[in-house]
């Protein structure tokens, strides 16, 4: 992933607490949105606040865009269902919300969380599929309904 930083589009934002790394942010931009493809905090610094401060930055400063982002679905069942409730309202308090489409790929199934559902287009999105690097080969979009009822997380 680190070789496709040179294209247009493409952004990676490391965050410290003082002279400590405290996490990064790698991101797809087009004029509409961001999609955050990946936030991490390394395991010694969860808990403390640090992901919900670099995601607020981040809105703060793509104010003018939509934040898109995907998680695994909350699934009682899985293997990791207390992750999965977790990180959802973790986003959830930091006011995304639910856009009822799912992304699949070889990896799983994950839901589409926005900052700003009402500006979200699917289509605006998939085109920023182009800036992917080959990794993400093979992602199919899914609608999962238009209410909670029918896309109930």
């Amino acid at each position: 992933m680190l070789a496709y930083l040179n294209k247009p589009g493409v952004e990676l934002w490391a965050f410290y607490e003082g002279d400590v790394f405290a996490g990064f942010a790698y991101m797809l931009l087009s004029q509409r949105y961001v999609y955050l493809l990946y936030c991490a905090v390394p395991e010694g610094l969860r808990g403390q606040g640090l992901g919900a401060l670099m995601v607020r930055r981040l809105l703060e400063h793509y104010s003018g865009r939509s934040m898109v982002l995907d998680i695994e679905p909350v699934d009682p069942s899985a293997e990791n269902a207390a992750q999965r409730l977790a990180r959802f309202r973790f986003y959830e308090r930091l006011g995304f919300q639910d856009t009822f489409w799912e992304m699949t790929d070889s990896t799983g199934d994950y839901r589409i969380l926005t900052s700003d559902a009402a500006d979200f287009d699917i289509e605006d999105f998939r085109a920023m599929f182009s800036l992917l690097p080959p990794l993400f080969v093979g992602i199919d979009i899914v609608s999962k309904g238009s209410n909670r009822e029918e896309a109930s997380l």
